[in-house]
């Protein structure tokens, strides 16, 4: 390891192996590259993410392959960190978006943080909006409801109904959404 992988020696490398050992298939390459977290976080650490992104494309994996253990490394100091509301729990699994959200799940339960893993399957379960494209609400159907024309304040604007509904799900019902789309085309810059 100190050879091929300087970045990866640790002081308890046995622990190390068996979350590795631990770890699904999908998320076995992000336990191996998890120790680059050396950092608590409660949001997606992108300098541990390039790290990870370093190290292992110097050891050739492909780039779908890359994408998912950097997303997961850097999510993966959340295991360091208590997690006191769910809303941050959300956060982190928007971070990842979707798609890699269960295997961050797999990943936090192979590291042993068992209660975050849980947290966040409920999360996933339950389907709360992650990303854009889950909002009760579509561009179009803001476009027709405020008048607005295609452009960067749309984009804006969605990105901060997401921002509201991951603080409070709650708020992804198509009438509440319009109803914040309308207070905050208001607040933000053209």
């Amino acid at each position: 390891m100190r050879t091929i992988l300087p970045e990866l020696v640790i002081a308890d490398a046995e622990a190390w192996g068996r979350a590795v050992d631990a770890a699904s298939p999908r998320a076995r390459l992000g336990a191996l590259a998890a120790p680059l977290a050396t950092r608590p976080t409660i949001r997606l650490d992108r300098e541990a993410s390039r790290a990870a992104e370093d190290v292992l494309r110097r050891l050739k994996f492909s780039n779908d392959e890359l994408k998912v253990a950097a997303a997961l490394v850097g999510v993966a100091g959340a295991v360091r960190e208590p997690i006191a509301h769910e809303r941050d729990v959300r956060w982190l699994l928007a971070d990842v978006g979707r798609a890699i959200a269960p295997v961050a799940v797999e990943l936090w339960d192979a590291l042993g943080a068992h209660d975050l893993a849980a947290r966040a399957a409920v999360i996933c379960a339950r389907g709360d909006a992650l990303v854009i494209g889950e909002l009760a609400v579509t561009g179009k159907g803001l476009m027709d409801a405020l008048g607005l024309a295609p452009g960067p304040l749309l984009g804006r604007l969605l990105a901060a109904l997401l921002t509201r509904v991951i603080e409070d799900p709650a708020l992804n019902t198509r009438d509440r959404l319009f109803e914040v789309a309308r207070t905050l085309e208001l607040e933000l810059p053209n």
